[in-house]
C-alpha cells in the first residue's frame, strides 16, 4: 500500500469520527482541533487498526501522523 493510501485513509477515519474536514492531516495537530479529545484519540486509534489489521504499541501513538509510517513498515513486509 502506498503511502498516500494510508494517508488518505487515516484522513477519511479521523474525519468520520470527529465529524469535521481536515484535508492536511499530516500537517494538523490534535491540540489545533476542539473535537479531538482525549476519548476521540482512543476511538481514532481504534478505527486505524480495525481498518488496517493491526494493533499500536501505546508508546507508538504520540501523534496521528505515527501511524502513518508504522503501517508503512507493516505493509512492506507483507
Amino acid at each position: 500500500m502506498e503511502r498516500a493510501q494510508v494517508v488518505s485513509e487515516i484522513t477519511e477515519i479521523v474525519n468520520e469520527i470527529l465529524d469535521i474536514e481536515i484535508t492536511d492531516i499530516e500537517n494538523v495537530k490534535r491540540e489545533d482541533i476542539e473535537e479531538w479529545d482525549s476519548l476521540e484519540h482512543i476511538n481514532i486509534i481504534l478505527a486505524i487498526e480495525e481498518n488496517f489489521g493491526i494493533k499500536f504499541q501505546i508508546d507508538e501513538l504520540k501523534t496521528v501522523t505515527e501511524p502513518i509510517g508504522i503501517i508503512n513498515k507493516v505493509m512492506e513486509m507483507v
